[in-house]
């Protein structure tokens, strides 16, 4: 690991500004990243799916309570943790509001199949889920 020499400001009440007592070596560290390179990988990707679902479904496709009608996000509905970020089979194009409802309403979504359950339901079965009963 690469070192350089730094100083700080020190804090002694006979110094004034720097002194030697307040300078060492410090290592040079690298940033930590924000996302691996796959997972930065699979958001490039995304992005270009997204807009492209959204473009192909512009209307609301859950029409829940306060619907605007415009579909502007994109609810994934299996969640996004690994390959569930891409899958467009898991993609519901919403409005903001109806989105927002969809968060904060999960066992009424599941009901409605705004959301499907990832630790329940395998991929395979993910287009015939339907739940056994609705609650509204």
């Amino acid at each position: 690991m690469a070192t350089v020499l730094a100083s700080r400001n020190c804090n002694h009440a006979t110094c004034q500004g720097e002194c030697r007592r307040a300078k060492k070596e410090m290592p040079v560290r690298t940033p930590i990243r924000r996302a691996s390179k796959k997972r930065a990988k699979q958001e490039r990707q995304y992005t270009g799916l997204r807009k492209r679902f959204l473009q192909a479904n512009p209307d609301c496709q859950a029409n829940v309570c306060g619907c605007s009608g415009k579909a502007e996000h994109i609810h994934h509905m299996a969640g996004r943790i690994g390959d569930d970020l891409t899958d467009v089979d898991n993609f519901l194009a919403v409005c903001p509001e109806c989105h927002h409802w969809i968060e904060t309403h999960p066992v009424e979504a599941k009901a409605l199949c705004l959301s499907i359950s990832r630790l329940q339901v395998t991929k395979k079965d993910r287009t015939t889920y339907a739940p056994e009963e609705a609650v509204v």
